[in-house]
């Protein structure tokens, strides 16, 4: 939490506290005034009463002072002295009572009303009432009921008894009311006041307390919406510019691969001419640029795509031996220009597969490899594959090791050895090749798959080694050794069938190159610039054996057209129909073939890929 966040809540914590505790005093206060006004509200009432009583009971010894007086017989005179003196005692009781609220530490208070009838300085009432009691008694402890003294205190009982003490036990109970009265309109004032008290605090509370802290929790409320929004546009832009970064790659992919495929296939018509060494040499540099070029198109692609979190590996069996001899032989004719001999030896064995990605496999070998003699002038590059048992059942550590030695092509010696993440980096630095992207995408693909890689590099080459954890499985040993050309299938093949073949591209160069390419005495090449020519070139010509279809064209695009052709007859429904598109990724030809293509050739397209792929889909289209 921040200062300013932490300030802002001690600040609300003690606006808080402080008028939580105001409301609790302010409560409190309430509760004790009302519990003694209750309190003092009840010794009023038991002081009315005690006062009433007393007006009653003067009055009834003075009834039995002058019944004792004229009873007839002693017996009656005796019972009556007893209940004399018994109300007089009483009368002493209760008066004690009565007086002690006005009695601090045992001194008179004179102050209140009821002080001041009790305890005045001409004749206190408190004296009349102890000497109206007194004689009672005594009186009731006389033996002789006619004598003088009997007399008179029967006089002055009479008259305090009947009239005085009565009347004055009336004016001290109407003064207590009075003062009840008086206290429970002042303790309704004062209930009143405190209940305003708490609302007036209440609102202070609210104004001061709630309704800032309601202020700070809107704006926080409306801070935390503008960061989500800040964040989702953030992250809609993020995306927007992923998508646009993905549509730029794809688009450069498939603008460059075009033009690359004129340059190519030009070069590869060319080489077939007769021409002198000079020419020839200029046309090999001419090859080795435009073939440095495809890898760095499809390196940039692949980075792309490695860098992105929603690329997958799409798992499967297969023979690593196998991978590799088919990636050695595939970088064979280069090697051979570059002086450098490939050798490739393992440790695995023929009939153990495993679990991988054949197509990252084989662009981390291509890449590798390709690094490996881009290290040296002339020499050797030294591919092995090994394997380490592990601990897991069914599963090793592959270690693929690429070692080049040979005469340097490095100016500046530098050795370095990582792992991980800079590996790839330091390599590229030491080299001082900047266009090289193949260990990076190396890298990210080793990445990707949970590996790791090391380098080392020397002024006599390179070395880099990679371990993987896969899967394994062992099958039957049936698989066949990639060293030998595939155009060795059989010696006795007897003269060769006509065919006629659709070509459909708006590009004029690679309409050239295809026809090139195919052109011979047995093959017929139909050339159209779109989508609905080809359409109609298919209802013209119905002896159409294959189409070499482009995706991308004017007017209606190679896949429209495609549903159309498979549309109009059960004979063009099965006819093969190859995409040559400079479309590469995988999901693209996923795509490709799902609208209805048989399969999906990349361009740039090499002479021999182009006619193995015509031929076996022609006569797998008549043998069906």
């Amino acid at each position: 939490m921040t200062t300013k966040a932490e300030n802002i809540r001690s600040l609300f914590r003690g606006r808080y506290l402080t008028g939580m505790l105001l409301i609790a005093a302010l409560a409190f206060t309430s509760l004790f005034t009302l519990l003694g006004h209750e309190s003092w509200q009840s010794g009023q009432s038991r002081l009315v009463n005690l006062a009433a009583t007393q007006k009653a009971t003067s009055q009834r010894i003075a009834f039995l002072a002058n019944a004792m007086m004229t009873s007839p017989t002693e017996n009656d005179r005796a019972v009556i002295r007893g209940q004399l003196r018994t109300s007089a005692q009483q009368m002493l009781q209760d008066h004690e009572a009565l007086v002690k609220p006005y009695l601090v530490r045992g001194h008179r208070q004179k102050l209140s009303p009821i002080g001041m009838i009790m305890f005045n300085d001409q004749e206190p009432f408190d004296a009349q009432v102890r000497r109206f009691a007194q004689q009672a008694i005594d009186l009731s402890m006389m033996k002789g009921v006619s004598d003088a003294a009997s007399g008179d205190a029967l006089r002055e009982i009479n008259l305090l008894g009947m009239t005085s003490i009565p009347q004055t036990h009336d004016v001290i109970a109407r003064i207590l009311v009075h003062e009840s009265e008086s206290a429970v309109r002042q303790a309704k004032v004062t209930q009143g006041v405190l209940i305003v008290l708490i609302v007036a605090l209440l609102i202070l509370e609210a104004l001061f307390i709630f309704e800032p802290m309601g202020r700070k929790i809107r704006d926080s409320v409306r801070d935390a919406d503008k960061a989500r929004q800040r964040a989702e546009d953030e992250a809609a832009s993020a995306l927007q510019a992923k998508h646009v970064k993905d549509k730029f790659f794809r688009t450069m992919s498939h603008e460059m691969r075009t033009p690359l495929n004129a340059v190519t296939g030009m070069t590869d018509l060319l080489r077939e001419t007769s021409l002198d060494q000079e020419q020839r040499d200029r046309l090999d540099h001419l090859q080795d640029a435009s073939r440095h070029l495809h890898h760095l198109v499809n390196d940039v692609l692949a980075l792309n795509r490695l860098d992105s979190d929603d690329v997958s590996f799409n798992l499967s069996f297969v023979s690593l031996n196998q991978q590799i001899r088919t990636s050695v032989e595939m970088l064979r004719h280069e090697a051979d220009h570059r002086r450098v001999d490939l050798n490739f030896q393992t440790e695995v064995p023929e009939d153990h597969w495993y679990e991988t990605d054949s197509y990252r496999l084989r662009q981390l070998m291509i890449n590798l490899i390709s690094s490996g003699m881009k290290s040296i002038s002339s020499g050797f590059v030294e591919i092995a594959l090994g394997v380490e048992n592990t601990c897991v059942v069914d599963e090793d550590i592959i270690r693929i090791s690429v070692q080049s030695t040979g005469s340097k092509a490095i100016d500046k010696p530098h050795k370095s050895r990582a792992s991980g993440h800079d590996n790839a980096h330091l390599v590229m630095d030491a080299r001082g090749d900047a266009n090289d992207l193949g260990l990076a995408l190396c890298r990210q693909i080793i990445d990707k798959a949970g590996g790791e890689m090391s380098a080392t590099l020397s002024d006599k080459g390179q070395s880099v080694t990679v371990t993987m954890p896969m899967r394994k499985t062992t099958v039957e040993q049936n698989v066949h050794q990639s060293g030998q050309p595939e155009a060795e299938e059989s010696e006795d093949r007897g003269a060769p069938e006509k065919m006629k073949i659709l070509v459909a591209d708006d590009n004029m160069p690679n309409r050239m190159i295809a026809r090139a390419f195919l052109q011979s005495d047995y093959v017929e090449i139909i050339e159209v610039e779109n989508g609905a020519e080809a359409v109609d070139a298919m209802n013209t010509h119905d002896d159409i054996d294959l189409i070499l279809m482009d995706i991308d064209m004017p007017v209606m695009d190679g896949v429209e057209a495609t549903c159309r052709i498979r549309e109009q007859s059960e004979t063009q429904a099965a006819m093969p129909i190859i995409a040559l598109t400079a479309h590469v990724l995988p999901e693209d030809a996923d795509l490709l073939i799902e609208a209805g293509l048989t399969e999906v050739l990349h361009k740039p397209v090499t002479k021999d890929e182009l006619s193995v792929c015509v031929s076996s889909h022609i006569k797998a289209s008549r043998a069906a």
